[in-house]
């Protein structure tokens, strides 16, 4: 993923909400969204041979946000997909899998990892601001209490124009009982441009920062391949929906899934 807002037992009624956007290269390859072994319902990155967002039983979730960092030197480390897919495809809890991996995280290139399951959401990462504010490679694990949250490739809740716009729009959604997910997808595919001013400087240039600005980002190249709305209630059902589009934004494919009570429990 690249943008991500989640509700964590917000509501009695769902125990988690989220919806988010993968960008990516459009050449990369992908599989949709189905049954991948274990329970496991997730899209597919076939080269690295891992996901961006997934569920399994007993009530798990995760989902992965590369750290934007062009500037630092690429390490051949294994896929961050694989500690999505690792999880979904495991039987741990959330936390004894952040356990698990911290000692390894340091591997991988920058990344935040959103861990669910029935009882405890986790923010899992491998960078943390420096006293000037720039990352630092560092194993970080926080348990995150009921509320919203929003995350795109910076730091947890970092204040750029895309998640503090979308955060706000998808809270007022998620307040609504009569919203659905073809509410959050017109969400997912917000095009406004961020104001300038407050673009963060992440090292690829004022003019990709404007493009990359966009909740719906649309380039020949690189941009939004897919969004997802997910809905996990306290009954242990909910329903996922994947929304898939071609480089110039039309929709490519649509799958959506519901899940009977239970069986996410």
């Amino acid at each position: 993923m690249c943008l991500l807002f989640l509700a964590w037992r917000c509501d009695a009624r769902r125990r988690l909400l989220a919806a988010g956007n993968r960008d990516e290269f459009h050449a990369r390859e992908a599989l949709p969204l189905g049954a991948r072994g274990a329970g496991v319902l997730a899209g597919w990155d076939v080269p690295g041979g891992g996901t961006w967002l997934g569920i399994a039983p007993g009530g798990r979730f995760a989902a992965l946000t590369n750290f934007r960092e062009p500037q630092r030197p690429q390490r051949s480390g294994p896929s961050r997909g694989r500690l999505v897919a690792d999880y979904l495809r495991g039987d741990t809890s959330a936390v004894a899998y952040a356990e698990a991996i911290a000692p390894d995280v340091l591997r991988y290139a920058g990344f935040n990892l959103m861990l669910a399951d029935a009882d405890t959401l986790l923010h899992v990462s491998n960078r943390a601001p420096g006293q000037d504010g720039s990352p630092i490679e560092t194993p970080l694990v926080q348990a995150l209490a009921p509320g919203y949250y929003a995350i795109s490739n910076g730091y947890l809740g970092a204040p750029w124009p895309k998640v503090v716009r979308g955060r706000a729009q998808f809270a007022r959604l998620e307040a609504l009982p009569e919203a659905i997910p073809r509410d959050y997808l017109r969400l997912l595919t917000d095009t406004t441009v961020g104001c300038e001013a407050q673009l963060p400087q992440t090292g690829v240039g004022t003019a990709f920062e404007r493009v990359l600005s966009r909740i719906f980002i649309r380039s020949p190249a690189y941009g939004t391949r897919c969004s997802t709305v997910l809905q996990l209630d306290a009954d242990g059902g909910g329903s996922i929906l994947e929304q898939r589009y071609q480089p110039d934004g039309a929709v490519a494919g649509v799958t959506s899934l519901v899940l009977p009570p239970g069986a996410a429990a």
